[in-house]
C-alpha cells in the first residue's frame, strides 16, 4: 500500500523538490488501490485499476515534470530566507549597539565609584595625619589597610573632632593588636 501512495510522485535531484499530480481520493475505499510490488520498478506500460475497477493505462497520464511542484520555488524560499537573516543581523546590531552602550555606562559608574571610595580613602589618612599620627608609624600603617573598607572610612569621616579622631585610631589599633 505505501508504494501506492507514492507511485505518482516524482523527485528532482538537482534541488530536492518533491512533484506529484493532483490526487482526488473521492469514492476511493480501502480496496480500491491495488497492492504492487515494491521491489519491481513500474513501466511506462504498467496498468492501473481505476475506482470503476476497469483498467487504465498510466502511459495516458500526463508527464510527471510538467506538474506544477508541491513546494514553493527555490528561488521564492531565498529571497525569504535573505530577508529574515537580514532582519535577524538586523537586531543582532541594534542588540549588541545597546550593550556596549550599556557596558560604557556601566564602566563610567564603576570608575566613578572607585574614585570617590580613593578620594574618601585619601581624606581618612590625611585626617589621621591632622590629629597627630606620624605617616612612618604602625598606627599609620594600620590604617592604611583599616581605612580600604567603607564602613570604617565613614565611621571615622563622621567623627567631628581632632581628639575624638586620635581616640578613635588608638582604640581601633589596640583592638587589632590585642587580636
Amino acid at each position: 500500500m505505501l508504494p501506492d501512495i507514492f507511485d505518482d510522485i516524482a523527485i528532482e535531484w538537482t534541488n530536492m523538490l518533491g512533484t506529484g499530480a493532483q490526487r482526488s481520493t473521492q469514492g476511493r475505499d480501502s480496496d480500491d488501490t491495488p497492492v504492487t510490488d515494491s521491489t519491481s520498478p513500474p513501466t511506462s506500460g504498467s496498468r492501473k485499476r481505476g475506482s470503476s475497477g476497469a483498467t487504465k493505462s498510466t502511459a495516458d497520464s500526463p508527464s510527471k515534470k510538467a506538474e506544477p511542484p508541491m513546494s514553493p520555488s527555490s528561488s521564492g524560499r531565498a529571497k525569504k530566507s535573505k530577508l529574515v537573516l537580514a532582519k535577524l543581523l538586523s537586531k543582532m546590531k541594534a542588540d549588541d549597539e545597546q550593550t556596549s552602550k550599556a557596558l560604557s555606562h556601566l564602566n563610567a559608574e564603576q570608575h566613578q565609584r572607585r574614585e570617590v571610595e580613593r578620594q574618601a580613602y585619601r581624606q581618612c589618612l590625611q585626617l589621621a595625619i591632622d590629629c597627630g599620627i606620624d605617616d612612618g608609624s604602625e598606627e599609620y600603617f594600620f590604617l592604611h589597610e583599616h581605612f580600604k573598607d567603607e564602613l570604617e572610612r565613614d565611621a571615622y569621616l563622621l567623627i567631628e573632632t581632632r581628639e575624638a579622631r586620635r581616640s578613635w585610631i588608638q582604640r581601633a589599633f589596640e583592638k587589632h593588636r590585642r587580636g
